[in-house]
C-alpha cells in the first residue's frame, strides 16, 4: 500500500479498515491481487460508482475496467478507447452470437431494434436505435458485421413492425397496425447489394383508424431500408424487431505485389485500388505510376 498522505489502519472485531483522504494504490508489481472470503459472503465487496457517464475515467487507461453508472441504471465496460454500456437487455438494440466458420466474425445472428415517429403522410426512413448514425461495438446497422474490408455476404431477414398512434383523444380515433417481412439479401465484394427474390409481407392486424398506415423494405447501399407511412393528423410512434442470420465470404487480407512471381497477392473476393498518376505527362510517352 502506498500513498503520500498518512494511512489509518484499523481493526474493529476482526475487521480491517484502510482509511485515506485521496486515492490508495495497490500494487502487486509481477503477481496478482487476489482477495479471499468465505462462501456465502463474499471475496469483494466494493462500490465502483459514477454519477454519469462524464465521471468515468479515461478508458483507453483503464482497458477492461467496468463501472456503474448512476443517471444510466446500468453498468459502463472500457475497451477500445471509449465505454460500452452492459447488462440491460431491456433497451438493448444488438444482440448476437457469432457462429463462425473461421476465428474471423464470418457468420453469426443479430437482433436489431427500429425505432421512429411520424405526423403526417409523409414517407419516412426509421433507423436502429433511432438514429441514421447509431452504432454499436458489434458493428453498427444490420449487415455491417464490424467487418473491415470488401467482403460478399448474404443473409436472411425476419422483421416485425408495429404503429401506435399516441394522439388519439377517443375510442373511435385510436389506430394500431402490426406487419411481418421474410426476406434474403445478397453483397458482393464491389458495393453491390439486392433483394434475393422478392419481399415476403403480411399484415398481422389492425385496429381503429391504422388503414393508411404502410411500411416498405428494401435493400440500401447494403443494408435494409425501412421506411414507413402514416396519415395527416396522426402522431405515430414506429418499433420494430429485425433478426439476421448472415455468412460472409472469405477472410480479408490488403493485397500486394509479388515481384517473385509479377502478381498480385489478393484474396478471391476482395477489391483493391490502383492509382495512375498521369499529370504533365505527354502522350505516346512512358507513364510514371504510383500504386496506393
Amino acid at each position: 500500500i502506498s500513498h503520500d498522505d498518512a494511512v489509518t489502519i484499523t481493526t474493529t472485531n476482526g475487521s480491517v479498515d484502510v482509511t485515506a483522504t485521496t486515492d490508495i494504490t495497490l500494487n502487486a508489481l509481477n503477481g496478482v491481487i487476489i482477495p479471499q472470503g468465505q462462501p456465502g459472503q463474499g471475496a469483494l465487496k466494493y462500490a465502483n460508482a459514477y454519477n454519469s457517464i462524464g465521471d468515468l475515467p479515461t478508458a483507453a487507461t483503464y482497458h477492461g475496467m467496468i463501472g456503474h453508472v448512476h443517471e444510466e441504471g446500468a453498468w459502463f465496460g472500457a475497451h477500445a478507447g471509449g465505454w460500452y454500456k452492459m447488462g440491460r437487455m431491456s433497451d438493448a438494440t444488438y444482440v448476437g452470437e457469432e457462429i463462425r466458420f473461421s476465428t474471423t466474425i464470418d457468420s453469426g445472428v443479430s437482433s436489431f431494434k427500429y425505432m421512429g415517429e411520424t405526423t403526417n403522410a409523409t414517407q419516412t426512413q426509421i433507423y436502429v436505435g433511432n438514429a441514421s448514425n447509431y452504432s454499436t461495438p458489434g458493428g453498427g446497422q444490420p449487415s455491417s458485421h464490424g467487418l473491415a474490408g470488401n467482403k460478399a455476404s448474404v443473409s436472411e431477414y425476419e422483421l416485425y413492425i408495429t404503429a401506435l398512434r399516441t394522439n388519439s383523444t377517443a375510442a373511435g380515433d385510436a389506430a394500431t397496425k402490426s406487419w411481418k417481412f421474410l426476406f434474403s439479401a445478397w453483397r458482393d465484394a464491389y458495393g453491390n447489394s439486392g433483394i434475393l427474390g422478392t419481399v415476403t409481407k403480411t399484415i398481422i392486424g389492425e385496429h381503429g383508424l391504422s388503414t393508411g398506415y404502410d411500411v416498405t423494405v428494401d435493400i440500401s447501399s447494403g443494408i435494409p431500408r425501412v421506411r414507413v407511412t402514416g396519415t395527416a393528423s396522426h402522431n405515430v410512434r414506429w418499433h420494430g424487431k429485425l433478426d439476421e442470420t448472415f455468412t460472409t465470404s472469405n477472410t480479408d487480407t490488403d493485397a500486394s505485389y509479388n515481384l517473385s512471381t509479377n502478381k498480385w497477392n489478393c484474396a478471391e473476393g476482395s477489391t483493391f485500388i490502383i492509382s495512375l498518376a498521369t499529370v504533365n505527362v505527354a502522350a505516346s510517352t512512358n507513364v510514371a505510376y504510383t500504386i496506393t
